[in-house]
């Protein structure tokens, strides 16, 4: 895939991926997924658990 000016600007109007990085709450999302799928070595995680985990690690935060 060429990375010309107006792919880069499609990608940044479509993908989820640069949503996710304009995002204001991105660094804890970021650093959330690196956690769970980068420290644990998780490939995949059912959705109630990933939403269990989130809220784990919101209420800490909230608690620190």
């Amino acid at each position: 895939m060429e990375l010309d000016y107006d792919r880069l600007v499609a990608l940044r109007k479509q993908s989820a991926a640069w949503r996710l990085l304009k995002a204001d709450n991105a660094a804890l999302m970021l650093s959330f997924f690196n956690k769970v799928f980068v420290g644990q070595g998780a490939r995949s995680i059912a959705g109630a658990e990933l939403v269990e985990r989130l809220d784990d690690e919101l209420f800490a935060l909230n608690e620190g």
